[in-house]
């Protein structure tokens, strides 16, 4: 294996002042320091966190398709849709309560409860008619989760991954020891099981029929998983390790293994392609993967605007 270490890209130094960073918002993330929903704004490698949205506050997790600026958000109060826009946020009537995951895709949300043991698909998030939490079966204790548009839902739990449809019908797409990752979009699903050390694609035909060993040995603790633009990279950001490491796909040859400065708990996709968040704010320095140049991964960090 001709793997290297490269470096964190610490990119503070070159970013202007607070006041000149504008554009874009690349995505939305926790704050835990201020229990707050922040967004990424600016381009990668001159981004900054931006001002908390006015959600009422006691955020405890959220999940957000970047692109449709649309998100859950699990506070003390309940579970609401949020947009990064001007629209107002509506609650989620029959959400569970005590909600350890959120997944958000287009017009579709799901979250789970482990004190509930609960499954839920929260459809037209973007629409105006009331929401309402929709239970689904769930196949166990759920490790990782992702929703389809469609308001499907793909849940790892150990022995399997199992599809949960909005029809009632649970269908086993794969089995695996332990799943700890999902990634989903129109085209494919991606699953890690560091169980195994294994990753990998299910095309999403039939759905997910058509599927390949995209890597045979990850080695490490699988937190999240995210392919570049072009499909060439794929990066596992693994939490023991502190670390990503990016696979060749056609070779599945190591690259390379990026050292962080932090855990990362999570591969969220960004509004730019091939930008995902590898973990939140507050506690520790948010970080950014960028697949964007498939010849230069990177990864980036993102200060907090300063105080006017």
């Amino acid at each position: 294996m001709r793997a290297h270490t490269i470096g964190l890209m610490i990119l503070a130094a070159a970013i202007p002042a607070a006041a000149a960073i504008g554009g874009p918002v690349q995505g939305f993330v926790v704050d835990h320091g201020s229990r707050s929903v922040r967004p990424v704004n600016g381009l990668p490698g001159a981004s900054l966190l931006g001002e908390s949205l006015e959600l009422g506050g006691g955020v405890h997790r959220a999940a957000f398709d970047a692109a449709r600026g649309l998100g859950l958000v699990a506070l003390d109060s309940g579970v609401l849709v949020a947009t990064g826009g001007s629209g107002a946020p509506r609650m989620v009537e029959g959400a569970a309560p005590e909600v350890d995951m959120l997944a958000v895709n287009g017009n579709a949300g799901a979250l789970y409860s482990r004190a509930a043991g609960r499954v839920q698909v929260v459809q037209g998030l973007g629409g105006s008619l009331p929401l309402r939490a929709a239970d689904l079966p769930a196949p166990g204790a759920v490790l990782c989760l992702a929703v389809s548009r469609e308001g499907d839902v793909v849940a790892g739990v150990e022995g399997g991954v199992y599809l949960l449809r909005t029809t009632g019908q649970t269908e086993l797409l794969a089995e695996a020891v332990r799943p700890t990752a999902l990634a989903i979009d129109d085209l494919s699903l991606l699953w890690a099981d560091s169980g195994t050390g294994e990753v990998w694609k299910a095309d999403a035909v039939k759905p997910f029929a058509v599927r390949r060993l995209l890597i045979a040995h990850v080695g490490g603790e699988v937190a999240g998983v995210a392919m570049s633009p072009d499909g060439a990279l794929l990066a596992a950001a693994l939490s023991d390790t502190r670390s990503v490491a990016i696979w060749n796909v056609a070779s599945q040859v190591r690259e390379a293994d990026i050292e962080l400065m932090a855990a990362p708990t999570r591969c969220q996709r960004m509004d730019t392609a091939g930008v995902f968040a590898l973990n939140e704010a507050g506690t520790e320095p948010l970080l950014l993967l960028d697949l964007s140049d498939r010849s230069m991964p990177r990864v980036l960090f993102v200060p907090m605007k300063e105080k006017e």
